[in-house]
């Protein structure tokens, strides 16, 4: 069978070549595609990808290229691009209106937290993996590896070490994280003495990673302290964390909405 081009009279083997030919060579393909689909009769049923406007003839192979198509892909780039700006212009936006207050003046090229109207008591943020560990007490650190005892609080020594370095108020120079919207997958991390964008996902994968190799520094410095059978939580912890996707998406998850809380009550 052969498909004829009704507005050049040229032929082509199949549908999809004839309607790449009209998409390509005849202006009105985009603003006609009504008129296009009535060409052929023969074809009873004509999808069209939401994106390219390519034709597939079954449902399950437009859904399957929709899912890939380069063009969903373009687009998504673009809304993550006009995300990006608009958390910029927010942050920008906070950082004048915190100014004019005159209580809480953040300074986003040197790190200066400054909390008071006389400028007498200045905080200045640690890089982000530089943070002061200093005030983590052996007492503290023992009580995360009782929760490794239950599978169901293994989530429990992770988010409150974050907790207790990165989001402590009478720790405010390890405050290097924020999540200012938590729809958007924008979040902030002080480095190289500034304030510089990093991917949610990417920012808590790494929080995560940061917490569990402290866990692990600790143990191994003061294994002779702890029960021979905590080798074995131990081990079953890490497993979980690394190789459990569920697990660590839902810890992930969890991590965001803490992160965000704390920096809309704080606006570190």
């Amino acid at each position: 069978m052969e498909f004829k081009c009704s507005y050049c009279n040229k032929f082509y083997a199949s549908y999809q070549s004839r309607c790449n030919h009209i998409r390509n060579y005849h202006k009105n393909f985009s603003s006609n595609l009504t008129q296009i689909h009535s060409i052929v009769p023969q074809i009873s049923s004509i999808l069209t990808c939401r994106f390219c406007e390519k034709i597939l003839s079954r449902k399950d192979n437009l859904v399957r290229h929709e899912k890939k198509c380069k063009e969903k892909v373009k687009e998504e780039i673009e809304k993550e691009k006009a995300e990006m700006k608009a958390e910029i212009e927010n942050l920008k936006n906070l950082i004048k209106k915190s100014s004019l207050k005159g209580n809480k003046t953040i300074n986003t090229n040197n790190g200066t937290i400054d909390n008071s109207v006389d400028n007498s008591q200045k905080i200045i943020i640690n890089n982000y993996g530089s943070d002061n560990l200093s005030y983590l007490t052996d007492e503290f650190m023992k009580s995360l590896f009782k929760n490794l005892k239950f599978e169901e609080d293994y989530q429990i020594p992770i988010l409150k070490l974050i907790e207790t370095i990165k989001l402590n108020n009478s720790h405010k120079e390890n405050n290097n994280i924020k999540i200012t919207n938590i729809r958007s997958n924008i979040g902030y991390k002080y480095s190289d003495e500034k304030w510089g964008l990093i991917g949610n996902d990417l920012l808590t994968e790494d929080l995560i990673l940061y917490a569990l190799k402290y866990l692990e520094k600790y143990y191994k410095d003061n294994k002779n302290e702890f029960h021979e059978i905590y080798y074995k939580l131990m081990n079953d912890f890490t497993s979980e964390i690394k190789y459990n996707k569920d697990f660590k998406e839902d810890l992930q998850n969890k991590l965001k909405k803490i992160i965000y809380i704390y920096t809309k009550n704080n606006i570190i």
